[in-house]
């Protein structure tokens, strides 16, 4: 196997985030540049994607937040890799609520 060839050229990553004492957000981004992938013993092309994620969270009392997560959000589903184990990322949205002591 030629890992080399199966390897993008290219990946960053991109993450920023803001806080007052109720409220917090953070966005991330990640870049991988077109690479091949394996499918059985054949190279096939796989397109460059970018991901986006998001959180948004309030503290509504002293170590109780709820928050608002996304993942993916610029597409529906995105392949990242090719053949029967190619993982197809979906989007998704999540409600979080935690608490800590």
């Amino acid at each position: 196997m030629n890992f080399e060839a199966s390897s993008p050229k290219y990946r960053s990553n991109l993450a920023a985030g803001w806080a007052n004492d109720k409220w917090s957000l953070d966005g991330y981004a990640h870049f991988v540049s077109k690479f091949n992938s394996y499918n059985g013993n054949l190279l096939e092309p796989v397109k460059g994607f970018t991901t986006v994620a998001a959180r948004v969270a309030y503290a509504f009392a002293p170590g109780a937040e709820v928050s608002l997560n996304g993942q993916n959000l610029m597409t529906e589903r995105q392949s990242q890799a090719k053949g029967k184990s190619g993982l197809e990322a979906e989007r998704r949205v999540m409600l979080g609520v935690s608490k800590s002591w």
